[in-house]
């Protein structure tokens, strides 16, 4: 099975960039971003400049988690992938989708026959 997972834009709840309803690539680069790690980078960075925008993240961080705390504490924005952001969102962030949307392509495999992991694969796609 595969399936899309949208990048979002993580901001601190007083950004400017908090009060609307989608965050521009350039905006979110101006805004200093942490990049995820792991393989978002290259994926992040190929996306943006697709769209003409070079992604120069301010932090390169190991995990989604860094990211949202990060943004939780004011330091930064950051993207993540919709599927690893928490719902709800912790308090001192907002969840923005990416202006341009960013996808990246998300492959479950599982054993055939096996229900619970198939009732899980999903799970995840219809998140």
């Amino acid at each position: 099975m595969r399936f899309a997972d949208e990048f979002l834009a993580v901001v601190p709840r007083r950004h400017p960039l908090a009060g609307r309803d989608r965050a521009g690539l350039a905006e979110l680069v101006e805004a200093g971003v942490a990049d995820p790690g792991g393989t978002c980078g290259p994926l992040l960075a190929e996306g943006f400049e697709a769209h003409g925008v070079e992604w120069r993240p301010a932090h390169v961080v190991r995990d989604v988690a860094t990211v949202l705390a990060m943004a939780d504490a004011g330091i930064t924005a950051g993207v993540v992938p919709a599927i690893a952001a928490p719902r709800p969102a912790p308090p001192g962030v907002v969840l923005l989708p990416l202006d341009p949307p960013l996808h990246r392509t998300v492959y479950i495999r599982y054993r055939s026959g096996d229900d619970r992991a198939a009732l899980l694969a999903e799970h995840l796609a219809a998140r």
